[in-house]
């Protein structure tokens, strides 16, 4: 599994997308915000400039039903659908 992780990503397995996002990959693709998304088949990665963009969209992702880490935490398998927001930039 490998996607590009340039300035902010979001970064979701396509079968949490697949099983979580009503519509499934076509529609995530569409209501994909920018054109800077990109997938090896098993993963999907959408980019931002910015830091606080690229957490509205995952905010919006968990808001129409794809499961964030809080809510799989609770299962058995906590990073099964998490969404991710990779950055190549260093924070601290």
């Amino acid at each position: 599994m490998a996607v590009l992780v340039a300035d902010f990503s979001v970064v979701i397995r396509n079968s949490a997308i697949e099983q979580g996002f009503p519509g499934g990959l076509l529609a995530f693709q569409n209501a994909c915000p920018n054109k800077a998304l990109c997938s090896d088949g098993l993963l999907t990665r959408v980019g931002f400039m910015m830091l606080d963009d690229a957490n509205f969209f995952r905010l919006r992702l968990i808001a129409q039903g794809l499961p964030s880490y809080e809510t799989t935490a609770r299962e058995s398998s906590p990073l099964s659908g998490r969404i991710a927001v990779a950055s190549r930039h260093a924070t601290g």
